[in-house]
């Protein structure tokens, strides 16, 4: 199975939220592709079935998240099953693809784990989401990732934030040698997006463009105190845009 890889260089902003609402303003600002998922906050996790279907109606292309539980990448045949029955439904929704990932105990691409859920997908976009960043051999994994056909891996250069993995993101870029996508992610700013591209020679960034927000009272007032509450801003959507724009 063989991904086309974007070769271009048209500069895309894919936007990470976990509402509906909050895909549709991020389009309306400028959001080349979205990445839909649940729990942003914690990491996000597949997000409900009604989520999905509402994502047919974007005008954008969307990366749907395949993530049955919160923690690490190693996953129980029955959580493995239920990845495969998600990504069914993601392709029968006609969504464009779908965000997927699953390590060994020794924090290596589970590669048959990987094969079963690409088959799920066909011919859906495929990215290896940033489980990747766990990997003790990122080249050799992302020579794995494109045997397996994905077309894009979501990286932050195996460093908490993308800013902090340059030389990682170049060197993959390198190694990838236009056979698979590299998109930076974790911690983009419209403050450090020019220096992602620059200093990468990525044509794409993936970002939250949230900002921090007052908890609901509502909530507090029940026991639940968020500890960073945030929502897209639609602001940042756009100035990431507008940085994207003038890198030469």
């Amino acid at each position: 199975m063989t991904q086309q890889v974007n070769v271009s260089g048209v500069r895309r902003l894919e936007v990470c939220v976990d509402r509906l609402s909050d895909a549709k303003s991020a389009v309306g600002s400028g959001a080349d592709r979205i990445e839909l998922c649940a729990s942003l906050a914690l990491g996000g996790v597949t997000p409900s079935l009604g989520c999905i279907l509402g994502a047919v109606k974007l005008m954008a292309p969307v990366i749907v998240l395949i993530r049955p539980t919160l923690g690490g990448f190693c996953y129980h045949q029955l959580e493995v099953s239920q990845m495969i029955d998600d990504i069914k439904f993601v392709k029968e929704a006609g969504l464009a693809g779908v965000a997927i990932g699953a390590l060994t105990a020794d924090d290596t691409l589970d590669v048959e784990v990987m094969h079963r859920l690409c088959d799920a997908a066909g011919d859906m976009e495929i990215v290896l989401h940033r489980a990747f960043d766990l990997v003790s051999d990122p080249k050799r994994t992302l020579d794995e990732a494109v045997d397996l056909g994905v077309m894009r891996v979501l990286t932050s250069g195996q460093k908490p934030k993308a800013i902090d993995g340059l030389g990682c993101l170049r060197n993959l870029v390198d190694h990838a040698d236009g056979r698979i996508e590299i998109l930076p992610g974790s911690g983009v700013t419209p403050d450090n997006a020019v220096a992602l591209i620059e200093g990468t020679g990525v044509t794409q960034l993936h970002s939250s463009c949230r900002a921090p927000v007052t908890p609901d009272s509502n909530l507090v007032a029940l026991g639940f105190s968020p500890e960073k509450d945030a929502a897209l801003d639609v602001g940042l959507v756009k100035l990431m845009k507008s940085r994207l724009e003038v890198v030469q």
